[in-house]
């Protein structure tokens, strides 16, 4: 039976994926939600274009230095050249989902060897020239929008490439605080950490022990260069964009001298697995949504006390 219900005060869009995003009910839908502000707030609006995210933290003179090199690929020679420059680059999907199209290029000597996944496995083909690697790599692509990144040489854990996952999300006084820190590792010889990829969830303290040979005490440093690095691409990218973000996860890697590198964030942060940052996440979610309401409505309790 329908009924009539009071417009809520806060909408959260946790539109699942980018091509419904863009269909014609849900761009309708919001279009109706703008209109209706301020009454009605609606926060984390959009997914986030990775071009775009880079080119917004690339110009902010502070968080520069922790943004790898990226070109959007406009034809070979943007491969080409990013090859002259590393010995390793990344071929990433503007729109990849769970690492889905992701190629490596690493350069030995004369020789190319391209990593890709294909299947249950990853394969690393080996190429005597940039050309056959490129013909290579137009047989392989699945999407005509990519960027190519450059590569880093990232800390290993147990042999395999891993990097950290951040869930920063704002508490009930409307400000960004660290929810969560989780690791993903990838399998043996795979390029992406994603799960869905063959990577698996390691324990942050293990893998901060193991690698870098520190107690939970002596790597507090690290996780808080982490939690700052987050926190400050949080801010800039909300900033950046213009639009109210409740929560974001973000990827970042760690070189074996601990240096951090920011890859990307993600404005439709997927489940963590964990279960206390899980239930952590879900309780900012409320909080955060009961101060936007009190906010709005001139209400005074923004405490975010639940």
């Amino acid at each position: 039976m329908s009924r009539e219900y009071p417009l809520p005060d806060v909408i959260y869009n946790r539109v699942p994926d980018r091509k419904s995003e863009v269909s014609l009910p849900v761009v309708k839908v919001k279009r109706q939600i703008k209109k209706m502000q301020p009454a009605v707030t609606l926060f984390n609006p959009q997914f986030l274009n990775k071009w775009e995210l880079h080119e917004l933290l690339a110009r902010q003179p502070e968080l520069r230095a922790y943004v790898p090199e990226t070109r959007l690929y406009r034809g070979p020679e943007d491969i080409t050249a990013m090859l002259q420059r590393h010995d390793m680059v990344y071929l990433k999907p503007q729109d990849t989902f769970a690492g889905r199209g992701i190629m490596r290029v690493s350069r030995k000597g004369a020789r190319y060897v391209l990593s890709f996944k294909q299947g249950e496995k990853y394969h690393h083909a080996s190429y005597t020239d940039a050309a056959a690697l490129l013909r290579a790599f137009a047989v392989r692509r699945t999407s005509s929008r990519y960027l190519v990144q450059q590569g880093l040489h990232l800390a290993k854990f147990r042999g395999a490439i891993f990097d950290i996952r951040v869930l920063v999300q704002k508490n009930g006084r409307g400000s960004w605080e660290l929810t969560g820190i989780g690791v993903r590792v990838a399998a043996l010889g795979g390029i992406t950490t994603h799960v869905p990829n063959g990577g698996y969830i390691a324990p942050l303290e293990t893998v901060l022990t193991e690698v870098f040979g520190e107690d939970a005490s002596r790597s507090r440093g690290l996780r808080e260069k982490i939690t700052e690095l987050a926190l400050r691409v949080a801010v800039a990218v909300e900033q950046g964009v213009g639009s109210v973000f409740g929560e974001m996860s973000m990827d970042i890697g760690i070189t074996a001298n601990k240096e951090c590198y920011f890859f990307e964030a993600n404005a439709k942060p997927m489940k963590f697995d964990e279960p206390t940052i899980r239930a952590r996440s879900l309780r900012r979610i409320g909080e955060f949504s009961r101060y936007l309401a009190a906010y709005h409505s001139g209400g005074g309790n923004s405490s975010g006390d639940i």
